[in-house]
C-alpha cells in the first residue's frame, strides 16, 4: 500500500474535524440581502409613483451614490446589482415632482422591503401655517442673541415645493423667514440644513418641501444694539395661531404694541424670562417689540457657547423644551476678572484651531464644521469691531 493511500484516512478524518469546528464561524459570516421596497402615494387618489428614479447611498454627510435604478409599474424598487451586508446602514433617497425624500434602510424585516411614502406635489402654500411661533431674546455685549423656535403645520396631503427660483442650482423658495435687518451669525439647530438655505433681501429662505403635517423649526441669529436700544420688527410670514417673545428678565427692558405682556416665566434653572404674546396674527403684520438698556460695556454672561442644550420654560402652564445652543456661562467674578474681550478672543481663536484639526482628521461633517466655524468667525469680527469702537 502506498504510503499516500495510508495517510488518506487520517487527512480526511482532520478534514472533517477543521470543517466542522469552523462550521459555527461560517455560519456567523454575513449574509447578504437585496435592498428593494416600495414608493407608496399618500396623496387621495395619488397616481401610482412608477419610473421614478431611486439611489443607494452611504449614510453619510456626503451620501456616496452606490447603487440606483426605476420603480416598477407598481411602484416597487429593487437595486438588484447591489447586495446590503447584513447590519450595514444605507440611505435609500429619491426626488418625486421636486420633492427630496430618503429612507434609512435597513428597515424593521428587510425580507418586507422598505416602503417609502411620497406625496404629490403643490405650488399652493394657503395649507401652510404656524401653530406655535416663541422668539427667545437675551443680551449680549451691544447685541441681543435670538433664537426663533416654529412649528409650520402642512394641512393638505400634498407636498409643497414652491416657485420662486433663488438660486442659480434652479431652487424654489418654500419656507421663507423676514428676520429683522441686519440679522446675522445664522445657526441652523432642527428642521433646516446650511445646504438648503439660501440668503434673501429680506431674510433667509428654506428650499426643501415642506410635506404633509407637522415640521419643526429651530434657528438662531444676532442682531446689532451699540446704542443700547434696539426695535425689533418681524415681518410674519403665515398665518400664526400662537407667537410668543421670551426676553430674559435681567438687563435690557422690553415693550410692545402688539405684545401682551404675561408676566414672568421660568426655566428649569431657575432664569426668568418675560412673556409677551399674540394670538392669530395674519401675514404681513409686523411683531414689534423695542429694547432699552442692553449693555453695551463688558462680556455677557450668556454669550454662545458651542454645543446644543435644552431650554425648559413652562408656558402657558405647559413644560415646553427648545433645543437651544448651549450658552457659556461666565458669571460676574469671571468679568471682573477679564474686563476686556482680550481672553475671550484668545478662547474663540483655540476653538477655532481645534475645529480646523478635528474637521482635517474627519471627527467633524462639513456641514456642521462650515456652520460651527461660521458662527465662530462672526463672534470674532463682531469683538474685534467693539474694541475697535472703543479705542476710537
Amino acid at each position: 500500500m502506498s504510503k499516500l493511500l495510508r495517510v488518506a484516512p487520517g487527512l480526511a478524518s482532520s478534514i472533517a474535524i477543521a470543517l466542522w469546528l469552523m462550521a459555527p464561524v461560517m455560519a456567523q459570516a454575513p449574509e447578504s440581502v437585496p435592498v428593494r421596497g416600495q414608493l407608496v402615494n399618500g396623496t387621495k387618489d395619488g397616481p401610482v409613483p412608477a419610473n421614478v428614479q431611486v439611489k443607494l447611498t452611504e449614510p453619510t454627510e456626503e451620501g456616496q451614490e452606490l447603487a440606483q435604478t426605476t420603480t416598477d409599474a407598481e411602484g416597487r424598487y429593487q437595486f438588484a446589482e447591489f447586495a446590503a451586508q447584513a447590519g450595514a446602514k444605507y440611505k435609500v433617497t429619491l426626488n418625486y415632482q421636486g420633492a427630496d425624500y430618503q429612507a434609512d434602510w435597513p428597515p424593521e424585516d428587510p425580507a418586507k422591503g422598505l416602503a417609502i411614502i411620497v406625496y404629490e406635489a403643490t405650488t399652493d402654500p394657503s395649507s401652510i401655517s404656524v401653530k406655535s411661533w416663541h422668539i427667545l431674546v437675551q443680551a449680549g455685549q451691544g447685541i441681543l442673541d435670538i433664537d426663533e423656535f416654529m412649528v409650520f403645520e402642512n394641512t393638505s396631503d400634498r407636498a409643497y415645493v414652491g416657485t420662486q427660483v433663488v438660486d442659480d442650482q434652479g431652487r424654489k423658495a418654500t419656507l421663507k423667514f423676514s428676520v429683522p435687518k441686519g440679522a446675522y451669525g445664522y445657526q441652523y439647530m432642527q428642521g433646516l440644513m446650511d445646504c438648503c438655505m439660501v440668503p434673501t433681501a429680506s431674510g433667509i429662505v428654506d428650499t426643501m418641501a415642506v410635506l404633509p403635517g407637522t415640521k419643526e423649526v429651530f434657528f438662531h441669529y444676532f442682531v446689532d444694539a451699540k446704542s443700547g436700544t434696539y426695535d425689533l420688527a418681524r415681518l410674519v410670514d403665515y398665518p400664526a395661531a400662537d407667537v410668543r417673545l421670551l426676553s430674559q428678565d435681567i438687563g435690557p427692558r422690553v415693550s410692545s404694541s402688539l405684545l401682551a405682556n404675561q408676566g414672568p416665566v421660568t426655566d428649569a434653572n431657575g432664569t426668568k424670562y418675560l412673556s409677551l404674546t399674540a394670538a392669530n396674527l395674519t401675514p404681513g403684520s409686523v411683531v414689534t417689540a423695542s429694547f432699552t438698556g442692553v449693555p453695551t460695556k463688558g462680556l455677557q454672561s450668556n454669550l454662545r457657547w458651542l454645543g446644543v442644550g435644552v431650554l425648559v420654560l413652562a408656558v402657558g402652564g405647559v413644560a415646553v423644551a427648545y433645543p437651544v445652543l448651549r450658552r457659556r456661562g461666565r458669571g460676574r467674578e469671571a468679568e471682573a476678572e477679564s474686563p476686556t474681550s482680550t481672553s475671550e478672543r484668545e478662547r474663540l481663536l483655540f476653538e477655532v484651531a481645534d475645529l480646523d484639526n478635528r474637521y482635517e482628521r474627519g471627527e467633524v461633517p462639513e456641514a456642521e464644521y462650515q456652520s460651527r466655524r461660521k458662527t465662530l468667525m462672526d463672534i470674532l469680527v463682531y469683538l474685534s469691531e467693539q474694541e475697535k469702537g472703543d479705542d476710537e
